[in-house]
């Protein structure tokens, strides 16, 4: 009675490739990394009391909405996010919105592949010896 619901679904595929070396006093190293991702997303919005449509309307415009998702990258474990929501609009111009959301996520493949920065002799205070020592940040 509060007018229709509505949904939308989405469905992607993703590739990505990386490609790095470096040579520092450590040796040379290189990456090739390359990442297929597939992935599904599905929303639901439904009106739970209307204004327009004089369903409650003294209780304003009230909305909920649930999210689902899925991704499964090729060199990791599939993944999920689920996210809940509510919107209350008590009159035309003023909205309250709510929401909730649980999701994985895996690194992305440039901070796996990415070359390797390293900065020698940099000094850091060492609060237990109480003095600055020399370390290499990487």
């Amino acid at each position: 009675p509060a007018g229709r619901a509505r949904a939308s679904f989405r469905a992607g595929l993703e590739n990505r490739r990386i490609e790095s070396s470096s040579d520092d006093i450590f040796g040379a190293r290189s990456a090739d990394l390359e990442r297929t991702t597939p992935s599904a997303r599905a929303t639901l919005i439904a009106p739970i009391t209307s204004r327009r449509r004089e369903f409650g309307e003294q209780f304003g415009d009230i909305n909920v909405n649930a999210t689902a998702s899925w991704s499964s990258p090729s060199d990791f474990d599939a993944l999920s996010s689920i996210g809940l929501g509510a919107s209350w609009a008590p009159i035309s111009v003023l909205r309250f919105s709510l929401q909730g959301e649980t999701s994985e996520a895996a690194p992305s493949i440039q901070q796996l592949g990415d070359a390797q920065t390293t900065t020698p002799d940099t000094f850091f205070f060492d609060p237990v010896l109480g003095e600055d020592v020399s370390v290499l940040f990487t």
